[in-house]
């Protein structure tokens, strides 16, 4: 699956600081709303949090995948979140999150929300692959990670995230 369909570089937040799930939400929903901007902060935090309500998004390892369904989109919107103290989202596992995937879709569009949600858990079961993510000094660099790896869940497909792959 190729997530550039749906993630743009400036989706991508290395440095989040937020400090809880409200917060986190909200601070992954920044990027959508410049670029869709007859979406209201409140209107999109809403869907996100009733999703949370019924459960919490957070898969293990560190990984939480809030998602939601926006009356008035027309396709999928992807954002990445990254935080170095890592945050409590509610998940079995009782670690905190570090890494968040934040889907947006259509409301009529199931299939596709839950294909990019099964595409993304496989490739964070990777231990190498969220260790590259964890790792990665730059947006370029979790950019070239999650585009160039989207079509793979291979490691022997992973970038390089050291300043040689960037010099390409």
């Amino acid at each position: 699956m190729d997530l550039k369909k749906f993630l743009r570089p400036e989706y991508i937040l290395p440095d989040m600081k937020s400090e809880s799930r409200s917060t986190v939400i909200a601070e992954l929903a920044g990027p959508f709303l410049k670029n869709y901007p007859s979406f209201r902060e409140d209107q999109v935090v809403r869907v996100l949090e009733e999703r949370e309500k019924l459960g919490s998004t957070a898969v293990g390892e560190g990984i939480a995948l809030p998602h939601g369904k926006l009356s008035g989109l027309n396709a999928c919107v992807l954002s990445m979140g990254r935080s170095s103290r890592g945050i409590d989202f509610g998940g079995l596992d009782g670690k905190p999150c570090r890494l968040f995937f934040q889907l947006l879709a259509p409301e009529e569009n199931t299939g596709r929300q839950l294909g990019i949600l099964g595409h993304l858990a496989r490739l964070v079961r990777e231990k190498e692959f969220r260790r590259c993510l964890l790792e990665a000094k730059t947006r370029e660099e979790l950019w070239a990670l999650l585009t160039e790896c989207s079509n793979h869940c291979g490691l022997h497909t992973m970038p390089r995230t050291d300043s040689a792959s960037t010099d390409r």
